[in-house]
Formats: C-alpha cells, structure tokens, sequence
C-alpha cells in the first residue's frame, strides 16, 4: 500500500532565497494584527535539527487555536556577514481565520510546501541515502542532526499529513 509519506515531494517548486547553513536558526512565532505584538513561540530560533520537534505543533496551534486576528510563521533566521541584524526569510505564513474550516483550506496547501521545505533544508546536509554530506554545526554531534532527520520522516511528515483528516 503506497502512502503519501511514499511519494517524494517536489522541492523543485520551492525557493528558499537563501542558502542554509549550519547557522541558520528557525523561528516559528505568532503576529497580532491588532496589537503588532509578535508572539516567539517555543524556544525561540533554533536550528535545523531542533525545530523539527516543533513543525507539529505549530501546525496544530494554528489548526486548533489561530483566530482571525492574528498570523502565523515559520521563519529562517541567517547569520549576519558583519554586526549588523540578522537577515530574515519567511518560509511559512497562515493567515488567521475565525472559522476552522476556513483554516483548513489555508493550511491544506502549506502541508505540502512544510514538508517540501524542510525536505531541502535538511537536503543541504543528508544526502539521499542518509549520509551527512556537509558540515552542519560544530557544537552539535552528527548523530543528533541524523536523529532529528529520521524523528522528522518518520513522524513528523506522517504527523503533518494525517493533521487535516
């Protein structure tokens, strides 16, 4: 029995506008509209191999709880070429709905672009046969960043499709 999860994603239609590193940190965080408050969700900007634990939760929080007011994102945080501020590159956005169907019509499509997105991102440090291909961070073991990537096929990407049903 093929499944979705089976099937590869096409990361051709995804352009990330940057290149990753191992420096690149991720951020998911919540913008009022209203208030411009914006909510740093989590622990913050995080790297690659730590915000897979968090892609879920995200997307059910936006599901379950985002209202009209307010936005959701996913954001690549790159580390700056000098002291200046670091650049950053929205890779996710959800509109906040009032209605929950209304949501699920937002975030049905972004399923897709979520996985195919962090399908590149890890892509720059795994090669196909699940091998690092690429120095990642230096204070963190090869073995998490393996970790992270195998949590992020085998729940995550199941977690994230089945969310919608």
């Amino acid at each position: 029995m093929s499944t979705q999860m089976d099937k590869p994603v096409n990361t051709e239609s995804i352009d990330l506008y940057f290149k990753p590193t191992g420096t690149t940190n991720f951020l998911m965080s919540t913008l009022n509209l209203k208030t411009k408050d914006r909510v740093i969700m989590f622990d913050g900007a995080v790297p690659l191999h730590k915000s897979v634990y968090n892609i879920y939760e995200f997307v059910y929080s936006y599901l379950n709880l985002c209202s009209q007011q307010y936005v959701y994102f996913i954001s690549a945080i790159l580390k700056p070429e000098s002291e200046s501020r670091p650049e950053t590159r929205t890779l996710v956005k959800l509109d906040g709905h009032s209605k929950r169907a209304d949501r699920v019509k937002e975030l049905a499509p972004m399923i897709d672009r979520i996985i195919a997105t962090y399908d590149l991102l890890f892509s720059e440090f795994i090669n196909e046969g699940g091998r690092i291909n690429k120095s990642y961070r230096t204070d963190t073991n090869r073995s998490e960043l393996l970790k992270a990537y195998e949590h992020y096929n085998s729940e995550v990407k199941k977690n994230l499709l089945d969310v919608l049903s």
